[in-house]
């Protein structure tokens, strides 16, 4: 299994600043964190290598149109969840090799894509977040 995590983490104030939030800034911090990680599984699917697609349909939403010719692939290789605070959510896939393929045995994508595409999602997120604290808390 390879998966990361996106979330509001880390940071005690700005956590203890989202959940003092109004309801209507908390939906907004929500729906940035979605934006967010939408926007890095999509990055992720594009920079995954590419042989049958199993790799790139199952990472977080399984999605089979990457297919070519892979009769193992199913649904159950995609992982997607958000925890009930709407504050993290877990995506990845079930699927063996990526770890090797993360590790650079492609030369379709450079060694550690995967960290790269979540630690520039998770500081677009935070950046996101504090300007939206700062927009509510004026």
């Amino acid at each position: 299994m390879t998966n990361i995590t996106i979330g509001i983490r880390g940071d005690k104030k700005l956590l203890a600043d989202l959940k003092e939030m109004p309801d209507k800034a908390q939906k907004s911090a929500n729906r940035r964190l979605r934006t967010a990680a939408f926007a890095l599984e999509r990055r992720i699917k594009r920079e995954m290598p590419r042989d049958t697609g199993r790799a790139a349909a199952s990472w977080g939403h399984w999605n089979p149109s990457f297919i070519i010719d892979n009769d193992d692939a199913n649904r159950d290789d995609a992982i997607w969840e958000e925890s009930e605070d709407g504050l993290t959510i877990i995506q990845g896939t079930n699927v063996p090799y990526v770890k090797n393929l993360n590790e650079g045995s492609s030369r379709q994508a450079p060694r550690g894509f995967i960290e790269k595409a979540a630690d520039a999602a998770q500081r677009a997120l935070t950046k996101s977040m504090t300007k939206l604290i700062d927009e509510v808390f004026k």
